[in-house]
């Protein structure tokens, strides 16, 4: 196309050419290019295919190319099980268990199932910490002992983030009436990341503020009536 072009000629010949001739330019020193570059790894799949070494293409494209954005990473939660993403690829994504363990869901499967990305919009999660007082107990004094005694768990992490969001703080409030308590629900927003952790240490401070006032936490009891008869 440029030898075609013989009107323009001169010094300034290759500058004047770019409106003419950008897109045949484009075509052939990018698209062209680019097409096969990208067509050598089908080219790869196809010839190992052809010795049945699907699962070394495969192996060799597992290698994970897309890391969390910082050091905490996301949390998900899928089919019951939550765990922190450790790991993003195009075939799957590797996320490390509460318990420890690394799990691999396939991308296909994930996405068609109802998962929950736990840390989408914020770090923090509902958590609801219940205990049992007997009846008869004082409801109002029940709650100004949880929320003084729950003070101290206004802790950081290691990044210096609030385990507990300050902004919604402790909230106690009366859960079910069962046959040998009443129920206190304990509500605060905590860091998904720290939620196993603070919800043992919630539950001790919670036994010792109620232990502390001279509070009874119930527990099922069954009282024995003895008839002697004459």
């Amino acid at each position: 196309m440029r030898n075609r072009i013989t009107y323009v000629s001169g010094e300034d010949r290759e500058s004047l050419l770019f409106g003419a001739t950008w897109f045949y330019d484009f075509i052939r020193q990018v698209a062209v290019p680019t097409i096969l570059l990208l067509s050598l790894p089908m080219c790869v799949r196809l010839s190992l295919s052809m010795f049945d070494f699907d699962d070394l293409f495969v192996k060799f494209y597992e290698n994970p190319f897309i890391q969390p954005y910082d050091n905490s990473g996301f949390w998900i939660e899928c089919d019951g099980v939550r765990g922190k993403v450790t790991a993003i690829n195009y075939q799957c994504v590797q996320a490390e268990t509460i318990e420890g363990t690394e799990m691999s869901f396939l991308n296909s499967s994930l996405f068609g199932k109802n998962f929950n990305n736990l840390t989408r919009n914020n770090s923090y999660e509902l958590t609801i910490v219940t205990v049992g007082v007997a009846y008869g107990t004082e409801i109002q004094r029940v709650r100004e002992v949880l929320v003084e005694g729950m003070q101290k768990m206004r802790t950081k992490d290691q990044y210096g983030r609030d385990i507990v969001d300050p902004n919604y703080g402790f909230n106690v409030v009366v859960g079910n009436m069962s046959d040998s308590a009443v129920d206190i629900n304990v509500k605060q927003m905590v860091l998904v990341a720290e939620r196993v952790a603070y919800f043992d240490r919630a539950k001790e401070a919670i036994y010792d503020a109620l232990t502390a006032a001279g509070i009874t936490i119930a527990f099922p009891q069954c009282d024995v009536h003895l008839i002697q008869e004459e």
